[in-house]
This record gives structure tokens, sequence and C-alpha cells, in this order.
């Protein structure tokens, strides 16, 4: 098909142009035989060079066969090389990738994979901490054009501690096929498979330590389980029970505020355990000084701020204030450490003006509202800007974690939050101002968004917490009906209020960094240079130093961003550390000291037994087949046996004619045959 950039209707008034100014230039000749072929040779190179100046383009249509796609996932995670079984696994998935090759190779278009807590087409070993298969299946997704894939084929122990469990990952009309390595038999082994506490605690005060175990094959054995400092061992419980899971608490309380790191250690000198490095946990708790009080202030009852209510009282030295917006005054305000709002209409600017004061004046303030005019309220106020561009029409969402969230010490409690129960929110498109960090995002259905749900904002000693969700009771109540327990809710509530009700002067310097992090996190550390006058400095020479324990000193700089300063703080071993951050401003040194904790990842080592049961039922919702490894020939059998699909694939193609040489030629044959026959007959 020819096509022309300009419009085709020029050819028209060009071959009449084209013809009238051929005829006029031989005119004087009268007509004659040899005249009209002169005459139309000098029409054609006049009409084919002007038709050119149209810009024609000639389209047309290239078919090919492909090969389909299909793609291998392999779990390189460590629970693979921890399992009984981990000095085969390796050789086994050499063995099948060969396999793969030889007889597969020629019809589909193979594509590997290697997953952990990331995916990779090249693989370093087992030494992945976390396993998370939807991220992995996603990704592949989102790689290839589903068109173009036959199927996936997932090799994997089934052992899930990142992203949806296999009950919930999403699958697509292709095909996801099982290859289940890994040993299934409960052996004989005990397990520190939880710690809960409370994130940070105040000086004398006696915090609860909750530590579950569980163990399989081991009878009534009796066994102990002690808390240490370091070496030193604080409390020690001897556990006798012949369940096989069950709950201990200690005690414990410190005197000076800071960071510190403890361990739980489970030891059974009379058992016969193949797997002990499970029987061990670290954890951190931060000790802070003085009571906080916190204030829940509602425009309506709602069961919102009995939940909250609820979550402070059983986990935090907090005293609550209930109180109607009808019923606040200043004078409790003055007596507060932070204030939650849960606002479920529009409400006049006059009557909020209490809360925003004292959020001026430095006091954290939570905003759980779900109208677009309360919003709007509340930015005329002079609260960082909040847009919600809604309908009527509210919908449902699940809270998605942020893992890269910085303003608060995240727990992996956290996690728990996905897929739990649905929060209420008005259907739209929230806009925040910039400054805004979201904790949670919401997740509509099984789709993965970045719109807020509920996000924090920070200038200086200036705390906000804003929510656009409402229904958290429900959340609440669904904790306990999936884990028998509250805590996870309550640790979380209880960590947002410690956000807003923590205090600190607003220093020339501040440095950024949770109380403590996993070894593998991607961390980074933000810090803040302000003048005298209190303005940001962008352009200083921000310095960091830390060590661990009296270990060697490290020696970083901090690179600015225009808006703050950043620190790369990723791949730390674990252990306690101390810092201290200077730099120097208008002629004045300024310096920051303290203390961070980084844990080790050992969530692949608290469960090694392979969920092959769970893989099966998988297999089948996504339309595959389950084998194990040992019978992984089969599958590829069967994929060799069932022809594969034909991939044809439809390319237009463009072509622009005034670079074709042909046409170049023909014009100058045009062109030099008329020059000849002129010549020819005596210059005509």
């Amino acid at each position: 098909m020819i096509q022309f950039l300009l419009s085709p209707w020029w050819i028209i008034p060009i071959l009449v142009a084209s013809f009238l100014l051929a005829r006029w230039f031989y005119k004087h000749r009268g007509y004659q035989k040899i005249t009209a072929l002169l005459v139309g040779l000098r029409f054609f190179s006049l009409a084919i060079l002007a038709t050119l100046l149209l810009k024609p383009i000639i389209e047309y249509v290239d078919s090919s066969t492909k090969k389909p796609i299909l793609t291998v996932l392999f779990d390189y995670s460590k629970s693979i090389f921890n399992a009984v079984d981990s000095n085969k696994v390796s050789s086994d998935y050499e063995l099948f990738s060969s396999q793969l090759q030889n007889q597969l190779g020629e019809d589909y278009q193979l594509e590997f994979f290697y997953f952990g807590e990331g995916v990779s087409s090249k693989t370093s070993g087992f030494n992945n901490n976390q396993s998370n298969i939807s991220g992995a299946i996603s990704r592949v997704n989102d790689l290839y054009d589903q068109k173009l894939q036959a199927a996936t084929i997932l090799i994997t122990d089934g052992i899930v501690n990142q992203g949806n469990v296999l009950e919930y990952i999403p699958t697509g009309p292709k095909a996801i096929h099982v290859i289940a390595v890994g040993d299934t038999t409960s052996i004989a082994d005990l397990t520190i498979a939880d710690v809960r506490i409370n994130g940070r605690t105040y000086t004398n005060n006696l915090f609860p330590i909750k530590v579950k175990w569980t163990k399989e094959n081991l009878g009534d054995t009796p066994f102990t389980i002690g808390l240490y400092s370091g070496k030193e061992l604080l409390k020690e419980q001897q556990v006798n029970a012949a369940s096989n899971a069950g709950f201990i608490t200690f005690y414990h309380s410190e005197k000076i505020p800071g960071n510190y790191l403890y361990q739980v250690v489970l030891n059974a000198p009379k058992t016969e355990e193949q797997q002990v490095a499970n029987n061990q946990k670290y954890f951190s708790v931060r000790v802070i000084e003085k009571e906080k009080t916190v204030g829940l202030v509602y425009d309506r009852p709602t069961p919102d701020v009995g939940a909250f209510a609820q979550s402070l009282k059983k986990l935090a030295d907090y005293e609550t204030k209930i109180v109607s917006l009808d019923e606040l005054n200043q004078s409790q305000l003055n007596k507060w450490d932070a204030l939650v709002f849960f606002s479920s209409k529009g409400i006049p600017e006059t009557r909020l003006k209490p809360i925003k004061d004292f959020y001026d004046a430095g006091k954290g303030v939570g905003l759980f509202i779900r109208d677009a005019n309360q919003a709007a309220t509340l930015s005329k106020l002079g609260f960082p800007s909040v847009q919600l561009e809604t309908t009527l029409q509210e919908n449902l969402v699940y809270a998605k974690p942020n893992d890269d969230y910085q303003g608060l010490d995240i727990r992996p409690t956290w996690k728990n939050f996905q897929d739990i129960h649905p929060l209420k929110i008005k259907l739209g498109t929230p806009k925040l101002a910039s400054g805004y960090q979201h904790i949670f995002s919401q997740k509509i259905g099984s789709l993965d968004t970045d719109l807020p749900l509920l996000s924090s904002h920070q200038i200086g000693n200036k705390k906000l917490l804003v929510s656009l969700a409402w229904d958290w009771w429900k959340l609440r109540m669904s904790f306990y009906r999936s884990f028998e327990s509250h805590e996870d809710f309550d640790v979380t509530i209880n960590q947002l209020v410690q956000f807003l009700a923590n205090r600190s002067e607003r220093e020339q310097l501040q440095i950024n960094i949770p109380d403590q992090f996993y070894s593998d996190a991607r961390q980074t550390v933000t810090a803040e240079v302000l003048n005298n006058s209190g303005a940001p400095v962008n352009n200083a020479v921000l310095l960091f130093e830390f060590s661990k324990q009296g270990e060697e000193l490290f020696k970083m700089e901090f690179i600015p961003t225009g808006v703050n300063y950043k620190l790369n703080l990723s791949g730390l071993s674990p252990g306690k550390y101390q810092y201290t951050a200077t730099t120097t401003v208008e002629g004045k040194k300024l310096s920051k000291t303290g203390g961070f904790i980084v844990l080790p990842n050992d969530r692949e080592i608290q469960d090694l037994r392979a969920r092959h049961k769970e893989l099966r039922k998988f297999a089948q919702k996504a339309g595959g087949e389950f084998f194990p490894i040992e019978e992984g020939a089969k599958l590829i059998a069967r994929l060799k046996d069932q022809p594969a699909p034909k991939i044809y694939q439809a390319q237009i193609n463009r072509s622009e004619i005034v670079k074709w040489k042909p046409i170049c030629i023909l014009i100058c044959l045009l062109l030099g045959v008329e020059w000849f026959l002129r010549k020819l007959k005596g210059n005509i």
C-alpha cells in the first residue's frame, strides 16, 4: 500500500502542471511523433520528481513464524541449600536444564531465570535470604508478551516468606508447571518460630517478649529457652510440653535509654535435631524516656477509635484520652504529645484550627479522613496538601506495605497486612503534596498500585500521618481470626503513634536512620542540614563514620540530592553499630551521634520442610502439571509430545520511495533518453 505524508490530492495538479510544462518546452516544434515522444519523456521525469516531494511511502506486511517462549524459574534461596537433600539439588538443576535444552530447544525459545528475593538471568548460588515466588512470576510476565509465551516451569520447594503465598498468587492464561524440590519429611526439629515485641519501650518499664516455639517428632522432650544480651544470660525458662507449638513470655526492663540487641536461644541437648540453625533469633528494642499522652479525637463515634485505643492500651505505656471534637479544649491539648483525628464528614475551618495549632507547635498529628471537602479544608488551614478527586462510590482495597519506607522502624509484621482484610476508601485518584512518604499503598484486588492509603510527612519537628481509608477495626478483627492474636496489628498501630509522639528539638544536623534493619536490606540513610537561620543547606560536606562494637572504623560521605542528603548503608554484617556524623556550616562544626542494629535475616532457616502439597494445588489452579524433580523428565516428555504452538508474527514495514535506487535510475534514464534523442535529431 502506498501512503503519502502530504495530501495525495496534489498528484492531480502535479500531473497537469507536468504535462503543460513539458508541452510548453516543445511548443515551437509543432506536432510530430518525435516531439510527442520527447514531451512524454519530459512529462514522466517532471511528474516523478514532483510526486517524490509528497514523500510517498510503501507499507508492506512481513509475516514470520517464531518459536514460543518457555520460561523456566529456578529457586535459589537458602532454604534449598539448607535442606536435607541439598547436596544433590545443584546436580538435579543442571541435569534438568540440560534435558530441557536437548529435548525442547528446537521447538521452544528457552529463557532461564533464577530467583530468591529478586529475579536474575544469572545465578550466584543458593544465597538468597528470601523466597518471592509471586514476584518472580510477575517479573517474567512483565518481560514477555503473553501472546508469545507458551508456559512457565517453576522449580521450587514452595517455601514462601516474601510476596504472596501460593494460595494468593494470581495466575494468567498460560500454564505454570511445577517441579518440586526439597524434602517433605518431618524431621526432628525445634524452632524459634517468632519473637513478638514492641519495638520501643520506656526506661524502667517491664516490657513483654513473647517467644513462639515449634517442634516436630520430638515427643515431650524438655528444653530451655534463654534470653541473652551478648553473652550474658538474662533470663531462662524450661519448657515441658507435649504439644507441637507454644509460647513463653519474658519480662525485661532497661534503666538507660538506647538501642538494645537481644538474642533468644533454644537449647535441647538431649534431642537428635538435624537442623539447629533455627534455634535462635535476634531482635532489638529501643528504650526511650518518659510516658506519652495521646489523644484520639472524633467528630462522630466510629469503631476505628476503639480499635486504636485497644491497640495502644495493650502494647504501650500510653495514657490514651478519647475525646469528641465538641469537647476538645486547649487545656487538654497542652497535656498531649500526639493527636489522632478521625473525621467522617466536613468540618468548618474554625473548629479544626486547634488541631492545626497543635501541629504547628511541633506535636504529631494523625488525620484519618474520608471526605474530599474535609481534605480541602485541612489543606486551606495549612496542612501539607491532600487532594481527593473522589466520587461517592466506595472501593475495597488492601494495605500494601512499602518496604523502602524510611520514616518508621519497619517490622516483619507489616507484611501480614497484605491480603488479610480490605479497607474501605472513596474511589478516585488521591494527590498528596511533595514530601509525603507512603507507608501503605492501595492494592486493588491482585493489582499493586502506587496510590496512597496511609502516608507520613515530616519537616523538622512537624510530623503528620494521613490515612484515606476506614474500617481499621475490621482489619484488627481479621488479624485475630487469621493468627489468633491482634498483636501484629497492635504493634503497627503502636509504631505509628510512637512516630507522632516522639519529639526532638529542631537540630541543625538531622540524621534519619532506623533503629534496626536486616543485613540484606537496601538501606538508605537520609540527612538534613540547616544554617543558623533554619534554612536548608544543600552543599555541605557531610561525613559519616561508623563502627561495629569497637571494630574497624568506616568513613563515608553523604551525597547531596538538592533536597536532602543520602547515603547507602546496605550490605552490613549483623551486629550493633555506633555512628558519628559531622559537617561545618557557617564556620560552626555540627555533629550527631547515635546507633543502629543490623539483624541477620534468618527467614530461610526457620522452616525447611518443602511444601509439595501446596505446590500441587497451585499447579492445578495455574493449569499446569506437578512433578517432583526426580520425575522432571516426564514433564519434558509431555511437552515434547504436545506440538509446540506456532507463533505467527506480522510486522508492518515502511519504505520511503525517494530512497529507492531504481527510482533514481529511472529518472536518470528518462532524462538521458530525452537528451540523446534531441542530440540525434539535431538538438530539437
